[in-house]
Parts: structure tokens; C-alpha cells; sequence
């Protein structure tokens, strides 16, 4: 199948702001008051979920659902073992027992956007199966039914993944939908875009950050207004960031320039990178006693991906480490 440079683009911007929101989130303590922080955040993974779905599409209706579980359940289990043999090496069995109880019942312990992603490929599947011409209504119909159930039972507490599920499906199913209807929406996806350009900075400025009131904080809601709003302000910053991103790279994605060229390298091996990135983690305490947080956050963002690309070469090298880290059979 031929690559889609837009959405290569698209991902490389991604799984860079991915890096960067990690560097952030580590050199900053977990600063979640920070503003470059809120910004990566409130879009960066919706928007790698939009992406999954919107590539998702094909014209034979079909999802291979045993080669996503060889894409990404396999390197999701691997990477487990991997930070195992790293970090609790030499380990008692009911230690490593409980790491993995822990993994399934709060994926995001580990490489949880493999195992999220697997999972919104089975909905799919299971859509497609109920309805080859309909799909994206059973989708919506999913969305719904795991919103139900996810706000009664768990709220928004580790539970296998229901709860990251929920929130995620979304955007996947909306990427799905644009691609099916790429050629009707074009239009008015163009319009959305934007418009989000203007909006998603007003709405960054009213994510609540640590210790800080928005405009729902001075209001007379009750509580369960507040909350309801709260959730339906972060879904809409989310889309409308997408939207934002969409409208500005697909304009980029005209032009040939090699800093274009360089995210679309980087967005055919997102996977990689996301996977491997971790790894660099050691290389924190030697940026921590700086002041200069941005430019810290940007050099170890840099030395993480190209190390990451390097590692991910020579890993690569060898069929079987590649099959298992990466899931490239």
C-alpha cells in the first residue's frame, strides 16, 4: 500500500511532541502547571489515535487483526520483559507476578498506546463484522455504550484499560470516518481547520492547571455541571487541536522542504522511536540542575530521538529483535 505523506508528516510531528512532552513531564518534576506541558497534552495522543484511525480505513473493509497483534501486542508483552530484565534484575517470581497483574490492570504501567490501539483495531473488527456498510454508526454506538458504562462502574480509574478505551475511541473512530468520507467532508474539514486555528489557543488557556481556577471555577454550577463541562472542554480542545494540526501540515505537505522531510522520516518510525524513547530516561540527571528548561527539554528531546533511531537500526538488524520489539514481521 502506497504511504500517505500527509499522515506520515502528521505522525512524525506527533511521536516529536510525544518525546518532547516526556521531557517536559521529567525535567519539569511533573509540572503539570506548565504551560508547554497542558498544550502537548490536551491533543498529542488523540492525535496519534486519529491518525491510527484514519489509516485504518480501506477500501476492502477488512482489519488483519492478527498481524496488529503482531505489531503490537507482542512489543507491548516484549517491552515489559525488557524493563524487567533492566530495572528489577535478579527479581523473585511473585514480584515479577505482580508486575505483570499490575500491567494489565493499569496498562499505562507499560507501552499502553500498543495495547490501547490493539483493542480499538478489535472494535473495529467487530464492527466491520456487524456491518460492513455502517461500521462507523456501530463505532459511535460503541463510544456511547463504553461512556455509559465507564462513567457508572469506573469513572476514571485503572481498570484493563476501559477507561483509556473510552477516551480514545473517539478519535479513532473519527479518523476512520474522515478517510471513508475524505471526498464529502474535504470541504468542510478545510473550514473546521481553520477555525480550530483560533480556537485551540483560547481553549489551552482554560485547561485547569495545578492549583489554578479557570472560568468553571467561578461559576455557581454545581459540581456535576463542572465536571460534565470540564469533560466535554477537554474533548473539544482535543478535536479541535487535531483539526488544528491537520489544517496547518496538510497546507505544510505542499512545499518540499527538508525539515518536512525529516518528520516524515520520523513518521515511519513512530513506532520505534515511541517504543525506545523510554530507554533514554538515564539521560535526565544531567539536564536537571540546569535553569534552562526549554532548551533542556529540546536537547534531550533531540538526543532521545536520534538515539532512539540509532538503537532501533541496529535492533533491527537481527529478524527475530525486530519481530519482538517492534513487530516487524
Amino acid at each position: 500500500m502506497k504511504r500517505n505523506g500527509l499522515i506520515d508528516l502528521l505522525k512524525g510531528v506527533a511521536i516529536f511532541l510525544v518525546v518532547m512532552g516526556h521531557a517536559v513531564q521529567w525535567l519539569s518534576g511533573y509540572d503539570t502547571s506548565n504551560r508547554l506541558f497542558i498544550a502537548i497534552y490536551s491533543f498529542h495522543m488523540p492525535l496519534f489515535m486519529f491518525l491510527s484511525g484514519f489509516v485504518s480505513f480501506n477500501s476492502e473493509r477488512k482489519v488483519k487483526l492478527g498481524k496488529r497483534f503482531q505489531v503490537l501486542v507482542i512489543p507491548f508483552f516484549a517491552c515489559f520483559l525488557v524493563r524487567e530484565l533492566i530495572y528489577k534484575y535478579p527479581y523473585h517470581l511473585s514480584t515479577f507476578i505482580d508486575d505483570f497483574q499490575l500491567l494489565l490492570f493499569d496498562p499505562s504501567t507499560g507501552r499502553w498506546f500498543l495495547w490501547i490501539l490493539f483493542f480499538l483495531c478489535l472494535l473495529l473488527f467487530i464492527a466491520l463484522k456487524i456491518s460492513r456498510n455502517n461500521e462507523e454508526l456501530i463505532l459511535i454506538g460503541m463510544i456511547l455504550s463504553l461512556a455509559l458504562i465507564t462513567g457508572i462502574f469506573f469513572t476514571s480509574k485503572p481498570f484493563y484499560g476501559l477507561p483509556e478505551l473510552t477516551w480514545y475511541l473517539l478519535f479513532f473512530t473519527l479518523g476512520y470516518l474522515i478517510n471513508k468520507h475524505q471526498q464529502i467532508l474535504s470541504k468542510y474539514i478545510n473550514i473546521a481547520g481553520l477555525v480550530s486555528v483560533f480556537a485551540f489557543p483560547l481553549l489551552v488557556s482554560l485547561i485547569k492547571t495545578s492549583g489554578k481556577n479557570t472560568f468553571l471555577e467561578e461559576t455557581s454550577f454545581t459540581e456535576t455541571t463542572k465536571n460534565i463541562l470540564y469533560a466535554l472542554h477537554t474533548y473539544a480542545v482535543a478535536i479541535i487541536g487535531i483539526f488544528t494540526f491537520y489544517f496547518i501540515f496538510d497546507k505544510l505537505n505542499r512545499f518540499s522542504f527538508k525539515i518536512k522531510n525529516y518528520f516524515i522520516y520520523l513518521g515511519k518510525l513512530s513506532l520505534e522511536i515511541y517504543v525506545t524513547h523510554y530507554y533514554f530516561y538515564f539521560l535526565i540527571k544531567y539536564f536537571e540542575s540546569s535553569q534552562y528548561l526549554y532548551l533542556n527539554v529540546l536537547l534531550f528531546t533531540t538526543l532521545a530521538i536520534c538515539g532512539s533511531i540509532l538503537v532501533q537500526y541496529f535492533l533491527k538488524k537481527s529478524p527475530l529483535l525486530a519481530r519482538v520489539l517492534y513487530g516487524k514481521f
